[in-house]
């Protein structure tokens, strides 16, 4: 079978079949299974080969490896402030949250202590990248594969237009304090390379009044022919997530109240612990996963003027002063961080060099696409894309 014979989004009935997931992957694979241009699922190369009998998933395998850059090859053979710029790139939705994790461990072997201030800003654009990651999630979701009515209504094209416009108004208001829109190699050994002013900070703020665009969302998903077809679908319980290590809003709306953020020493994140998510979804079926999207968007946005009030009355340096040459002690040391996509946990070694002997990332995304066999495995054709584009995870998360 060639990708001309099959439908954008169909799938045969019968047969193996190996399916990508962006439209790059026509020409390489049997076929094309439209996630939409812009889903984030969509980006990169991943593809499933699929054993189909009835319509129904008889086996799922991922094929992962399809866009290997040798990242964590290339941290060994680049000092540790190139290495940070590095760490940045493999995901494209939050990449300060890598750029932290990198940070942390570097820190932690040099013995820095890192500035109140320097830390609440590194929270602040944590959070918003947080927000800026959720709203891809979200407005890219193919309501198409749901009911076409419910796409083409204006209450569904509007969240969609205004989550797109939150998005790009976020990454401007970072790209304004950091420089760059996207990989914005804004985190330095000892903390952040630009200072917020009081301006930036009531921009900021300003972006952050969704609760209506929340609730006019999560009415669209609620509606009986949305709910019918999400409620109960592609269900990932507790021993799934146990079983593969999920983590991030796959586990949490399995009910496994797990968030990095709650870790002692993790930034500042203890201080503001009341404004971080409590909520509990424990169906862990597609439509939990869209919810939690939704409420943790909302959640970090009233993050983030909790801590741009903080920022203001916490006056200090940003950084330090560092040499040239940066070595670090022999020894190891392991960090987690709470990305938008999950927990990645950064691994570092070093043999007293001025380049690591060794940074291992475990990415979220790779234990989120382990589970994937099993998650399948059994549904039928029609349920995959809705199943895919409320898991979140990135290609180039999941494979450096």
């Amino acid at each position: 079978m060639s990708a001309s014979t099959c439908a954008p989004m169909g799938l045969p009935r019968d047969g193996q079949v190996l399916v990508g997931l962006s439209a790059a992957d026509a020409f390489a694979t049997d076929c094309v299974a439209d996630l939409g241009t812009h889903h984030p699922g969509a980006h990169g190369m991943p593809r499933l080969r699929l054993t189909i009998a009835d319509g129904v998933i008889l086996s799922a395998d991922p094929q992962i490896g399809q866009m290997h850059r040798g990242a964590e090859k290339l941290f060994e053979s680049r000092d540790y402030r190139q290495v940070l710029l590095l760490a940045d790139r493999h995901d494209w939705l939050s990449p300060v949250g890598s750029e932290i994790g990198a940070a942390l461990c570097m820190e932690h072997m040099l013995g820095i202590d890192v500035s109140r201030r320097a830390q609440l800003l590194r929270m602040l654009v944590a959070e918003l990248s947080r927000i800026a990651a959720h709203a891809m999630f979200i407005s890219e979701f193919p309501m198409r594969t749901i009911d076409e009515s419910v796409a083409s209504s204006p209450a569904w094209m509007n969240a969609v237009r205004d989550w797109r416009t939150l998005r790009d108004d976020i990454l401007e208001c970072v790209a304004a304090l950091t420089g760059a829109r996207v990989h914005v190699m804004w985190n330095v050994i000892g903390g952040v390379l630009n200072d917020a002013d009081t301006q930036w900070c009531d921009r900021a703020r300003d972006l952050m009044s969704i609760d209506s665009l929340c609730d006019a969302t999560a009415a669209v998903f609620d509606a009986p022919v949305v709910l019918q077809r999400l409620d109960g679908l592609t269900v990932i319980n507790r021993e799934m997530v146990s079983d593969h290590a999920i983590t991030g809003i796959t586990a949490r709306a399995a009910g496994v109240q797990r968030d990095a953020r709650r870790n002692p020493g993790y930034l500042l994140y203890d201080e503001f612990a009341d404004h971080l998510p409590t909520f509990s979804q424990s169906t862990g079926s597609a439509q939990a996963r869209i919810n939690l999207l939704i409420n943790e968007a909302l959640a970090s946005s009233g993050m983030v003027c909790v801590l741009s009030y903080a920022l203001a009355d916490s006056p200090g340096e940003i950084n330090i002063q560092l040499p040239k040459t940066v070595r670090m002690p022999e020894g190891s040391v392991y960090r987690e961080t709470e990305n938008a996509l999950g927990i990645n946990g950064f691994w570092l070694v070093s043999a007293g060099d001025k380049m690591p002997h060794r940074l291992k990332i475990r990415a979220a995304s790779f234990s989120t696409l382990s589970a994937i066999p099993v998650v399948l495995a059994g549904l039928s054709t029609a349920d995959v894309i809705p199943t895919l584009a409320t898991i979140p995870y990135l290609a180039g998360d999941s494979d450096r």
